[in-house]
Formats: structure tokens, sequence, C-alpha cells
């Protein structure tokens, strides 16, 4: 892939990476391109028991071990069915019967086949290069990335091959985190690419992140999926029954304590957003359903630069005049609004919010909309319509900075599993530690503290990022007097990865929301 080829907000794997094609099908069903990832190494060994019938003759299958090399998302190492097969460039007349020529001196074959030849004395592990999944793209895909210049492609040969084998498993054995840049660079020199400055920066300020951005997201890609701490998906006990218990214990108080009407934060253990949907890191979401299908919420704190236009009467004065307000229109998910930079729905009503909220006590009094949920009735958030939102701006019972504008929610489905529990739901999302419960005493001070938001604009992102840390921070259960309560520990690695979610979320913003 080309140095800048935008690989850091999603699918960090391909950055800098080096694809092999392995094969291009063309048929009357489906036409497909399959290719590997060459440059992912993890640390994992693949080790396998020797067979019952062994001999002196045989190789202790035992003693030895595969070294295993990411080689995609499909079939990949972090799904429950891996699948596993080899590259190799043994010359024996055995070996390539049991494989296909991929490329003049490279060949591929399954991982049975590469144990079934060194335990026959033919092969040793270190001839063999294990991948597990590989990427795949549809009729036209890679040929129309290829084209908008994110990928190079490049003539090669075995000894090239065999050459980035050689740098990674130099670098692998140093440390997985050097993410195979050596091997991509190496080919980028060999077709005469400039490239840019390949340092991944360690150091890091509280006001300014360093290093190049997309190499810096590969690298703690890199560390949560290329390193080991415990087995994979795949080897792992199904702890369903557990699983099920808690959840079936935490639907049961949910039951008696609705979440409609609540609000949920992102959590701030882990970074959980780093790597994908960074619209939630640290998002403030308000949940206005949530049934036994599904769950819906609205995210309150990121403005886009669009706006809702109120067209009004003020008959206060003696000569009536009609005045119009502008109030901001906030992204509330990927679901229900043309918010997002470049999407059009051709709709004239496209405008139009799909929620008006306010948390106005003479709003409330004035039974201006109706609460969502049923737990906050007089003191939570209520929803409105346009036209009662302008009536009520009309007969100044209220101001347009009372309310807030939403397009667009998220949606979080439920399932029913074997055992009768249901799963998914925010609720599911609650238990992993993505989201947290909001009390409800600190909503109005979250709320007033959003209200402060701009439309999006260069000059206003600054100052909206500034109330997005804010307003979390004041949701938050443990926040007290501008501070955490509590022993916070934290490591360098988990301020640096909280640094880059901030940048990551910023360039979110800048890519979707606005034009800045």
């Amino acid at each position: 892939s080309t140095e800048n080829a935008g690989y850091g907000l999603g699918r960090q794997y391909l950055h800098k990476s080096v694809v092999l094609i392995l094969e291009h099908t063309d048929s009357e069903h489906r036409v497909s391109t399959k290719g590997v990832i060459l440059n992912r190494p993890t640390d994992l060994i693949l080790h396998d028991q020797a067979p019952d019938d062994d001999t002196q003759n045989q190789v202790d299958l035992a003693e030895i071990g595969f070294p295993i090399w990411f080689g995609g998302i499909d079939w990949g190492i972090h799904t429950s069915e891996p699948k596993f097969f080899c590259l190799h460039s043994i010359k024996s007349a055995t070996a390539k019967k049991v494989s296909r020529q991929v490329m003049n001196g490279i060949y591929f074959t399954s991982i049975q086949n590469a144990k079934d030849l060194v335990a026959a004395g033919i092969a040793k592990t270190k001839d063999f290069w294990i991948f597990s999944g590989f990427m795949e793209w549809e009729e036209g895909e890679l040929v129309e990335e290829i084209e908008q210049g994110i990928w190079h492609t490049v003539a090669t040969e075995a000894s090239i091959i065999r050459k980035g084998l050689s740098i990674l498993i130099d670098e692998n054995a140093n440390s997985v985190q050097h993410m195979g840049i050596k091997t991509w660079t190496m080919l980028m020199q060999l077709i005469h690419q400039k490239i840019e400055d390949l340092r991944v920066a360690k150091n890091h300020s509280r006001d300014k992140l360093r290093g190049n951005f997309d190499d810096m997201m590969l690298k703690h890609w890199a560390k949560k999926y290329l390193s080991f701490d415990e087995p994979p998906l795949f080897l792992q006990e199904n702890d369903e029954e557990d699983s099920d218990s808690a959840v079936e214990n935490l639907i049961e108080t949910v039951t008696e304590n609705a979440l409609p009407g609540t609000l949920i934060r992102a959590s701030s253990a882990g970074n959980p957003f780093l790597f994908s949907e960074q619209e939630f890191h640290k998002s403030l979401i308000l949940i206005v359903q949530d049934d036994h299908e599904l769950s819906v919420g609205l995210i309150l704190n990121h403005p886009s630069r669009r706006t809702f236009e109120l067209t009004f009467r003020d008959e206060s004065s003696f000569f009536p005049t009609t005045d119009s307000v502008h109030l901001p229109v906030r992204f509330g998910g990927s679901y229900g609004g043309p918010v997002l930079e470049g999407e059009d729905d051709g709709d004239d009503d496209g405008d139009k919010p799909l929620f008006i909220l306010h948390m106005n006590q003479a709003l409330r009094d004035a039974n201006i909309g109706q609460p969502v949920g049923e737990n906050y009735v007089n003191d939570g958030i209520w929803s409105c319509s346009a036209d009662q939102c302008i009536s009520a701006i009309a007969s100044r019972i209220a101001s347009p900075s009372d309310f807030m504008c939403v397009d667009g929610f998220c949606l979080w489905t439920k399932y029913v599993k074997e055992s009768g529990a249901v799963g998914g739901g925010v609720m599911s999302e609650i238990i992993k530690g993505n989201f947290e419960i909001v009390p409800h005493v600190r909503t109005n001070d979250v709320w007033k503290s959003l209200l402060q938001q701009q439309v999006l604009s260069s000059n206003a992102l600054k100052h909206n990022f500034d109330i997005i840390q804010s307003a979390w921070n004041l949701a938050d259960k443990n926040w007290k007097g501008g501070k955490k309560k509590g022993k916070v520990v934290k490591t360098e690695s988990d301020g640096e990865a909280t640094l880059l979610n901030d940048e990551a979320l910023k360039r979110w913003i800048i890519t979707f929301l606005s034009n800045c």
C-alpha cells in the first residue's frame, strides 16, 4: 500500500502492507481476487503433537513449532474458525507435488502438507511461511483502489519474497511491534518510491501527539492484535453459560430501571474505539428506545456543519416581524440521517433533524413535547416537534439556546440465544465495558455543557472538542471538583493510546462531519 493510503481510521493492518496476490477468480457466478499480507508477523507459534506411530526416523512435532503470520481478516487468526496455509520455495519433487505454484519459485500448500513434509524430514519448519487468513476483493474493487493510488503494483520474484521473509524473522526476533515496515520499505525502494520519515515516535506530550498518525495507529494495532497474552479466540473455552447468566441478571436489573431517558458515556478504560467507530470515543449517548428487539441511542456531543433554520413570527411588537434562527444539527449516529460528509439522499426534507430535545423546566410545565422514557418525567430530557419548538420560541417560553437538534441515531440489535437468554443491545456493550451508565444527577450539568458547542467549522473545532472532553468528564460518576476521585494508574502506553484516540476522533470529525 502507498504511504498515505489513509488507513489510520480503519483497517490499520493495511497501512504500509505488502500483499501477494494468490489468485483471481473470474467465473460465471463470481469475480474476486485473493491475496495475503506478507509483513504482519504475530508472536504465535503453532505446535502439534507427534503422530501415534512415531518412529526414530520421524521428527517429533511436539518439539518444533511454526511461527504464524497474520494474512488478513477473512478466516483470520482472530476468528472462531481460522484457516491456515503455507507459502514456501522448496524445490523437491515431493514438495511440489502437494503444492500449487503462485509465482515462479513460490508455492502454496496446506498446513497439513507442511507438517507431513517436516515429519518426513523433507523440509524444516523455517522453510515455511505459515499464514492465518487472507484478503479478498470483490469484482473491480482492487483495480479501483490501484487507480486511486492506494496501492503500488510491484513485479517481484522468489528471491525478493525470501529476502522479505528474512527481514521479518529478524524484526520479529526483537518485537512484533516493528510491524513489518522494513519489508515494506525494501519494496518501496525497489520501485524507487520516495519514503517519508519511517520512525514511529515513542514520545508524546499532553498537547501534541508526535510522529506519523498512521504509523502510530499501526503500532498500537500490532500491539493489540499481533501480540497474544492469552490464547486466540479459536482456542478459548466457551463461557457462554456464564455470559448468559450475567446478561440475564443485568436484564432483570434493567427491567426495574429502564434505559430510555438515560445517558451513557464511552468507557474511560482501554480505549475501546481506537481502531474503529471513533465517533463513539468520549461520546455521550441518550438512550431513546430499549426493547426486546433493539436499543436506539443519540450521540449528543458531535455538532456538524449543518444548521436547522427555524422561522417564526414575532407578535410581541406593534409591527409583527418574521424572524429566524439557526440551530446546530448534531450527528446522532450512522443510521437515519444524512449528516455524514458526502451523503445525499435526494430528500428535500433532508435538512430537518430527526430529534429536537430540551431540558427546560418551563417547557416541561407547559407540556411542550414528551419525556424520553418514563423514569425522568419531571427532570429528564424531553423531545418535541419542530412546530412545538417554533411555537415555544415565538411565545417566549424558551429561547433557541434551550434546544438541541440531533440527526441520525445509533442502533444495537438484540437476539435470543439457544439457552433462551437475550444477547446484544446496548446493555451487552455496557457489560463488555465499552460504555458506562451516567448517574442521572449528572445529566443537567452535562446538558448545560453541551449546549455551549457551536456549529462545526475550522474555528470551532478546538472549542467543540474541549467541550466533548469536559462534558465527558462531568458524566463520570467518579469526577468531582475538576478531577477524578480515587487512584488512577495509567502506563505510558495507555496515555499514548488515549492521546492517539483523541487525535483519531478529531480526524474522524474533520473527515465525516465537516469540510474544514
